[in-house]
């Protein structure tokens, strides 16, 4: 997967470092995945709101004109299997410790099944949804409004 944006510039490091406490609470690394079958956006929540930390596209251009049916499916499948595996070394470096993932049906099912046993029990809600044309404030509100977020 070709990773843009702070994700690609500085990797999981500064999620990874321990934020300062708030007391004797730690400040959640909430995340917000929203994926396609030829893009994924990673927002994380800092506060009221989202930011966008990167985005996420297939390592080959598919000239969707000259593919086979096969041929996508096995493309959006190392896809999705390169977002779980971002995901499930995010969650072992304990980058993520609540994870919302939203992608339209067959992508969402087929991304669950590449995700290991820590990040599954890290997802708090999962929408069956294409929310990838959203921007942050629009997938904030939207979230707001489907999950109380």
């Amino acid at each position: 997967m070709n990773l843009s944006g702070q994700l690609s510039e500085t990797g999981l490091m500064e999620f990874t470092e321990e934020e300062s406490a708030l007391g004797n609470r730690k400040r959640l690394k909430i995340w917000v995945v929203v994926v396609d079958n030829a893009q994924a956006h990673f927002f994380c929540k800092p506060n009221q709101s989202l930011k966008k930390i990167g985005s996420g596209f297939p390592n080959d251009d598919i000239d969707q004109g000259n593919v086979s049916e096969g041929s996508l499916h096995r493309k959006t499948d190392e896809f999705l299997k390169d977002i779980a595996e971002f995901l499930n070394n995010a969650v072992t470096k304990k980058a993520i410790d609540c994870l919302i993932l939203a992608a339209a049906p067959k992508s969402l099912g087929r991304l669950r099944s590449f995700l290991n046993k820590d990040v599954h029990q890290r997802i708090n809600a999962e929408l069956d949804k294409d929310l990838t044309h959203f921007n942050e404030k629009e997938l904030y509100n939207y979230l707001d409004k489907a999950l109380w977020f």
